[in-house]
């Protein structure tokens, strides 16, 4: 009996052993699967960090370029004022210059002007139209 007894222990230790085997097997492809889907998930995220860097990189450039443009043609509206105003200034030695911003999109500068009789006030308008163009344009009482 004691030699049955030992074999069944021993059964039940094979057993035993089999299902822990079993559990870690199940247990080892159970990480295995994991470790798959998280390189999957990494790579996933990994190309939608690079492209959304790559589509903000083009952004920024796209911004920049913007930026780079209005500052060229801002320039080029300081420098074209500058101009007619030097011009207005040696043409018109006894001109007295006034300028104002009447809102964002246009610069009105007043010039006046008075005859050497003096009898006659005349006032010049230099009218800054939306192309970047520059036109004068004369009232005179």
């Amino acid at each position: 009996m004691q030699r049955h007894q030992q074999h069944a222990w021993l059964n039940e230790i094979k057993s035993m052993r089999t299902e822990e085997n079993d559990k870690l097997l199940h247990f080892e492809l159970q990480q295995a699967s994991m470790m798959v889907e998280l390189h999957d998930v990494k790579s996933a995220v990994q190309a939608g960090v690079e492209k959304s860097r790559k589509q903000s990189e083009f952004r920024i450039q796209q911004i920049e370029g913007r930026i780079q443009a209005t500052c060229c043609n801002v320039q080029e509206l300081r420098n074209k004022v500058d101009d007619v105003l030097s011009l207005t200034s040696e043409d018109f030695p006894n001109v007295l210059l006034r300028q104002r911003l009447e809102d964002k999109d246009a610069i009105l500068s007043s010039l006046t002007k008075v005859t050497h009789s003096g009898l006659t006030p005349c006032k010049s308008r230099l009218l800054f139209i939306n192309s970047g163009s520059i036109r004068m344009t004369r009232n005179c009482v």
